[in-house]
């Protein structure tokens, strides 16, 4: 194994007692370590004991592999360390005449001595001071400094020795040589000195004028004294872990400390620094890990939760990682923040976002723009006017869109998620994956968050990622935003949830430090009281410090050009369990008008526009609201609010946003300090005075984006109107929001506008304001119903019945109190109250009825469509009668609950509407008649006129423009009439096509059905099952993610079927394996009475036991799938499978 011995290119060193050499073991190199004198046998088996038994897992030495001899000489064998020793480095980069003109040679010195140092650390973190460390004995591998690629290894451990406690002094500070060889290391690499000895540096080292030679920072300058003098230094290292800190401290922040050092404007004030963090290693890379994830590898949405206190800096952790990500590559970070003030205003944050959204977009280039309008109008078709009245500023990408049919208000809601999940996903790709940052969602609507549950949970966007912040203090069991989470996890929804705490006392100290531009050790005992004062919440700690600086007990010193402080004062200071009475105090120090200019912006929000404030605080005229305006007369000028609002900047209080002209509050807790220092009756003043302002100073248009602003504002005051005029102007105002809010699909906000407003009607309201009190009452109704608070709807709808003047204006509250009843599961009831509004517009039903009563009926109907074509039937006037058309609308209604308790008469009550179509003319639901009329044509074998009606119901549907049912008519005429007449394969494009638009327009309900046509038709006409089993799965996840239990339980009968085929169940023949289970879910069925379902399972069991050869299986489902048949007389597996 010996090289050649003495050979010059393999002896590394000779000394007095030691020899050694690079020897290779295997291909691999070691070093031989041999003794020439047995004075040396101590230092060898001294440094193989440390090595082996101490520092055995310590990567910054050479580790020992054994000990052997050569030629009779007893040897050790280490590990072989690539690189030069220090002092050849030194030699090999020569210092600078001036750090001044090199500030980047300056920097790459202080990466190697901060990495000699971190080696050092380890070593004595492991109980081991070296003793001997020289130059020679730092072995550096430097590969690129500007990459941090270098390493160090530390060697010659012969003098090493084990750290007692009896190096310990009493003050806790480390006492042993390994300090005074590390000053003089620094001054080595920093000065280029490497003559002379160690000793002879020592001695010298106090007549050194160190930082007057080529311009070497003061703070490196005392590093190296503190290191010399040990436990005598002002400020003493306790360990060469703080010598480690205060270099790192250094490289972070090296214009404050390796630059400009001497610029005293730069150090005699606070000055806390923007987007850096402290102690958020491990949250930042939860972070990392999961953008990595979702947005540059492709894969499901995530939810990104970050919790904790407020003031432990949440949203800066969001901030600083997306600062760097996201606008380092091609993307889109948006955020938007939730607002305490603003609770009851729709979507406040999400509309910012994607406002802000909209203006990334626009920052683009035409080319790039008119793609992404290509790609948003391709993904929402002419469904894009949903879009841009939530998102006004989107009409400057895609233009100004046609006005949306007006729908249900489910299928208004549904519509909107349905169509924002597809706008985020035409904005979302590989190259600009989506980040959207919403803060504060404990104070989120519930609208806000069933969108985002919607966007969350979208299982077809790649590229698309949700980060909230929120305070899990205030966050219940039961408070909204805990009832969305655990839906998003019912949903299979993905969370990563990251937990932000107070800060430790070593991170305190370098917040503490850095704000004072000092090195950490020398601001401990300062960090020590503040941190037992804060527990280290960064909000507080911020406050607290530059409380005392308000007080003097914490000051510059301009002699030592330092920082000072008074430690028995900071100790004595009085804390305040609540930050928001310093802040109120702080807040009280400023000038008055700045004061008033800080409350006013409270009161608007977390978030003003400098627009409103201007608005208000110049004033001038009379509140709309009060009889008499006790408002200020002292009104400002313009030039002195932007001099209070530059003051409140200045102080930290608020700071400028990103659109011009807007501010926000630098924390919530500065908001809610300001807002408490006004009192109770000021505030409902002030807010008065806001919306007043507003509404009447705003254009149409201003006050149609402001008004939910504006009215919340008026709400807030409203305990102080008085006078009906004023009332009956707030009633108008929140019937206005109200509508605007319905528009939104926000029927929660929409509810507490609504109710409000009629608190403020007048007790005779139905006498003297008949129409309003009408519509508002009816309004709440059914938004109350869109909420599913169907509790208090019996009673408005009551209120709503003693006062109408007619049929007409009760028949929305009765068709609500309907839905309602059938929602609570009283479906016999609310039918009864279905055919008792009926009656009173001259459509009586008899109580029971029977198969001869429905043939009379059936004859009764034919004879009056005989010899009548289509094109005359589609082509009669249009219904007029005000009764009738109120007739077929409860008549629709009516249909769903007769199929599932009186399956009879919703023959009876299709019967019925064809021959009021006949009579009266065509309305928007006449195509539900027909359709149905061909339904019962196709059950009775009469497949030819089945086929024509459901024809004519077709084209009912797109003459009429009845676009509220093309979807419904579409999923009866394909899935129940055209293929008994045609091929099934002239079925799947239709219904693909209405499937898109029951998903546009909030159809969910006939949608999932349609997608359940689509897979099943597929499956029986022999489709390619392995793109047949990926389209099925996409149609499960969207029916999860829409809760449509009633087709996916269909659906998921023929996806097992499909994996059977395909070989991926344990029993070929058996319903059971990744989707489903046979046995539980044919119990499932006949608990829910689901006789269609139960019935399709036994014809996929017998389809499956035939192509299988178990034939004894086919036969025993066979008889249970004839008992299901003669239950339903509909369904294309029974004609392509039984009769087949």
């Amino acid at each position: 194994m010996r090289l050649p011995d003495e050979s010059p290119e393999h002896v590394v060193y000779k000394g007095e007692t030691i020899r050694i050499e690079r020897v290779e073991e295997d291909g691999k190199a070691m070093v031989a370590k041999i003794l020439t004198d047995p004075q040396g046998l101590s230092c060898l088996y001294n440094e193989f004991h440390i090595l082996t038994k101490i520092l055995d897992k310590c990567d910054s030495v050479r580790g020992a592999i054994r000990k052997g001899s050569i030629d009779g000489q007893p040897t050790t064998y280490l590990e072989w360390a690539e690189g030069c020793s220090l002092k050849e480095w030194i030699q090999q980069h020569p210092v600078p005449i001036s750090y001044d003109t090199h500030r980047q040679d300056l920097i790459d010195r202080a990466k190697v001595a901060k990495a000699i140092v971190a080696a050092v650390s380890q070593i004595h973190e492991n109980g081991v001071a070296h003793n001997d460390l020289v130059l020679e004995n730092i072995i550096v591998d430097i590969v690129d400094l500007d990459k941090d690629l270098l390493g160090v290894k530390i060697i010659d451990f012969g003098h090493a020795q084990a750290i007692n406690a009896a190096e310990i002094n009493d003050d806790g500070i480390q006492v042993n040589e390994d300090f005074f060889y590390l000053g003089s290391m620094l001054h080595a690499i920093f000065l280029d000195d490497v003559s002379g000895t160690y000793e002879a540096f020592a001695s010298d080292f106090m007549s050194l004028n160190v930082s007057s030679k080529r311009d070497v920072p003061q703070s490196i300058v005392n590093l190296i004294d503190n290191l010399m003098h040990g436990p005598n230094a002002p400020f003493p290292y306790t360990s060469t872990r703080d010598t480690e800190l205060d270099l790192q401290q250094m490289l972070d922040l090296p214009e404050r400390f390796l630059f400009n050092r001497n610029e005293k404007d730069k150090i005699d004030s606070l000055r806390f620094l923007p987007g850096k963090l402290y102690g958020r290693d491990k949250e930042l890379a939860v972070l990392a890990d999961s953008y990595r994830r979702i947005c540059m590898l492709g894969g499901s949405p995530e939810m990104i939760l970050v919790s904790g206190d407020s003031g432990t800096g949440k949203s800066s952790l969001v901030s600083h990682f997306f600062a760097r990500k996201v606008n380092s590559m091609e993307g889109y970070f948006v955020s938007g923040k939730f607002d305490q003030l603003r609770r009851s205003q729709p979507y406040t944050a999400l509309i910012v976002a994607f406002q802000e959204m909209c203006d990334c977009i626009l920052e683009k280039d035409q080319i790039e723009i008119d793609g992404m309008r290509s790609a948003i109008t391709e993904a929402v078709g002419d469904q894009g006017g949903v879009l841009t009245n939530f998102i006004p500023k989107l009409t400057k990408i895609i233009g100004k869109q046609p006005k949306v049919n007006a729908a249900s208000c489910l299928e208004a809601q549904n519509r909107l998620m349905f169509v924002l999940r597809m706008f985020v996903r035409s904005i979302s790709t590989p190259s600009n994956p989506v980040v959207i940052f919403l803060d504060d969602l404990q104070w989120a609507d519930s609208a806000s968050l069933d969108l985002i549950r919607t966007l969350v949970t979208d299982s077809e966007n790649d590229y698309f990622a949700f980060i909230g912040c929120y305070r899990d203090n205030e966050v219940t069991e039961m408070h909204p935003f805990s009832v969305a989470l655990r839906e998003i996890e019912g949903r299979n929804g993905k969370i990563t949830e990251i937990k932000v705490g107070n800060l430790d006392i070593q991170n305190a100290n370098r917040f503490i430090a850095d704000a004072l531009y000092m090195q950490q050790r020398t601001v401990k005992s300062l960090s020590t009281a503040l941190y037992e004062k804060t527990s280290g919440n960064v909000f507080f700690l911020i406050q607290f410090l530059l409380s005392l600086v308000d007080e003097k007990l914490l000051f510059f010193d301009p002699h030592q050009h330092r920082w000072r402080w008074d430690e028995e004062g900071v100790y004595s200071k009085h804390v305040s369990e609540k930050v928001g009475e310093l802040l109120a105090s702080k807040i009280m120090k400023l000038s008055t008008g700045a004061q008033e200019v800080l409350q006013l912006a409270a009161a608007i929000g977390s978030y003003f526009e400098k627009s409103i404030v201007l608005l208000v605080a110049m004033g001038g005229e009379s509140n709309l609201f009060l009889e008499e305006d006790k408002a200020s007369n002292e009104f400002c000028s313009e030039m002195e609010i932007h001099e209070y609002l530059n003051e409140a900047v200045e102080n930290g209080l608020v700071m400028p946003m990103r659109i011009e002209g807007t501010y926000k509050f630098a924390h919530d807790r500065i908001q809610q300090a300001a807002y408490c220092t006004l009192s109770e009756e000021t505030r409902r003043r002030l807010h008065l005075n806001i919306g007043s302002t507003i509404v009447k100073n705003s254009t149409a248009s201003e006050l149609e984006r402001l008004l939910f602003f504006a009215v919340d504002q008026l709400n807030e005051g409203s305990p102080l109107i008085t006078g009906e005029d004023r009332k009956m102007k707030l009633v108008r105002l929140n019937q206005q929001a109200a509508e605007k809010a319905v528009k939104s699909s926000a029927y929660v906000p929409a509810s507490t506008y609504l109710q409000t407003a009629i608190k403020f009607l007048s007790p005779d309201h139905w006498d003297n304001a008949y129409h309003l009190s009408l519509e508002l009452l009816t309004s709440l109704a059914e938004s109350l119903f869109c909420t599913g608070n169907l509790d208090q709807i019996e009673e408005i709808v009551e209120d709503i019945f003693l006062h109408r003047r007619s049929f007409a204006d009760k028949l929305r509250a009765h068709m609500c109190l309907t839905k309602c009843l059938a929602g609570k599961g009283k479906l016999q009831e609310a039918i009864d109250v279905g055919f008792e509004a009926l009656a009173q517009i001259g459509e009586d039903f008899p109580k029971s009825v029977n198969r001869i009563q429905i043939a009379k009926e059936l004859y009764k109907t034919k004879y009056l469509l005989a010899g009548k074509s289509n094109n005359f039937l589609s082509t009669r006037p249009q219904m007029k009668n005000p009764d009738k058309i109120a007739a077929m609308k409860i008549m629709t209604s009516l249909g769903a609950i007769f199929y599932l308790v009186q399956p009879i008469y919703s023959l009876l009550v299709s019967l019925r509407m064809v021959r009021l179509s006949l009579k009266f003319g065509s309305c928007n639901e006449t195509g539900n008649g027909f359709v149905s009329y061909g339904m019962i044509l196709m059950s009775l074998g009469d497949y030819k006129s089945g086929y024509r009606f459901g024809q004519l119901a077709l084209t009912l549907v797109d003459t009429l423009k009845a676009k509220e049912w093309l979807t419904r008519v579409n999923c009866f005429v394909y899935l129940s009439i055209n293929h008994w007449v045609t091929h099934v394969k002239n079925t799947i494009e239709p219904m693909k096509d209405a499937h898109r638009m029951g998903m546009k327009t909030g159809k969910l309900g006939y949608a999932g059905y349609l997608a359940n046509g689509i897979c099943i038709h597929s499956f029986l006409m022999g489709a390619n099952l392995i793109p047949l089993e990926r389209d099925i799965q996409i149609f499960n996840d969207e029916m999860v993610q829409y809760s449509n239990e009633a087709a996916r339980s269909t659906l998921i009968i023929y996806h097992q079927s499909v994996l059977n085929l395909l070989g991926r169940s344990a029993d070929p023949v058996k319903l059971t394996g990744e989707v489903m289970d046979e046995d539980a879910h044919i119990a499932l069925m006949k608990e829910e009475s689901n006789e269609l379902a139960e019935t399709i399972i036994y014809m996929n069991a017998v389809l499956l036991a035939y192509l299988f050869g178990d034939y004894d299986r086919a036969g025993e489902f066979v008889d249970k799938m004839k008992d299901g048949m003669r239950r339903s007389t509909h369904g294309v597996c029974v004609n392509a499978f039984f009769t087949g």
